[in-house]
């Protein structure tokens, strides 16, 4: 009768653990990726708060076997997701399938998901030139809103993390400020400059004062 009933405790135990896996498990709704011989890629996944994160970050690990760290360097690991965070934005980056990638696409919480990539320009030409300095610059007494703001320059308007989802500026905005711009190729003729965008001097030797890449 002992050994019976010491049997039927080590069942009833089992029993209890299996429950916990399957609850544990029925948490997500894990999603069927395609099976495919696709390589992997880097991609940059940004959340939409803290909470979902911790969510997310638990789907991640139930649905794709995905360990969260921020200590890493190097993402290398295929199965390390790199949390990449600031204030109020909040990411992280992994190694996905496209067709992983597009499954996170659609997941409560994900905003927005980019391939990471590399982007190429000709080597830098240094130079010692130091821009003017501003001059009769009017102080800015009224402002303007841009509502539905992106998140970029929402940020930028306010000293507080909280987003409002706006973007206030002075209407002054940008008088008497020379903007530098660095790229492969600037079309001055671009309606949005409003024709006050120039060329500025070549620093190359013999190069004409054009621009090879204007778009």
């Amino acid at each position: 009768m002992v050994v019976i009933s010491l049997f039927s405790k080590i069942i009833s135990i089992f029993g209890f653990i299996i429950c916990i896996i399957t609850l544990v498990e029925s948490q997500f709704n894990c999603p069927s990726t395609p099976s495919s011989k696709e390589d992997l890629k880097t991609f940059i996944v940004q959340l939409s708060s803290p909470e979902k994160a911790n969510d997310h970050y638990a789907f991640l690990k139930s649905c794709f076997n995905k360990d969260i760290s921020d200590k890493i360097g190097q993402l290398i690991d295929h199965t390390i997701i790199k949390i990449v965070s600031f204030g109020s934005f909040i990411s992280y980056v992994g190694k996905f399938s496209p067709s992983e990638a597009a499954v996170l696409t659609n997941s409560p919480g994900v905003i927005h998901i980019e391939n990471d990539k590399t982007a190429n320009i000709f080597s830098p030409i240094g130079t010692n030139i130091t821009p003017s300095p501003i001059k009769d610059f009017n102080l800015c007494h009224h402002f303007l809103t841009e509502s539905l703001a992106p998140y970029n320059l929402d940020r930028i308007d306010q000293a507080t993390p909280k987003l409002d989802g706006k973007y206030t500026y002075p209407n002054s905005c940008g008088s008497g400020v020379n903007v530098y711009i660095v790229d492969t190729g600037i079309n001055i003729d671009h309606e949005e400059f409003e024709g006050r965008a120039t060329r500025g001097p070549a620093y190359c030797g013999e190069c004409p004062n054009i621009d090879d890449n204007g778009y």
